[in-house]
């Protein structure tokens, strides 16, 4: 069970403005206990609750896989089959 979604505050914001500022690894991993109380926790229970509009199942992927110089451009996971 997730939690109810009341909107993002402004401590998710700041990691995001943070992110901006410092897209690395190290930021993220420096910042990941407010990544996920802050804005992971928020962000799933908002795609929670958009499920009984549009339906389907939340799926969050990893935010830090640069693909943009690599020549597998492939997933880590890939889309469910059907």
């Amino acid at each position: 069970m997730t939690q109810e979604f009341f909107g993002f505050s402004n401590d998710a914001v700041s990691w995001f403005v943070g992110l901006e500022q410092d897209n690395s690894k190290e930021y993220f991993h420096a910042t990941r206990g407010q990544w996920e109380s802050q804005v992971l926790g928020p962000l799933t229970a908002m795609l929670e609750a958009l499920t009984g509009e549009f339906g389907g199942t939340v799926r969050i992927f990893r935010q830090n896989r640069d693909v943009r110089f690599s020549r597998d451009k492939s997933p880590y996971k890939p889309p469910p089959m059907g």
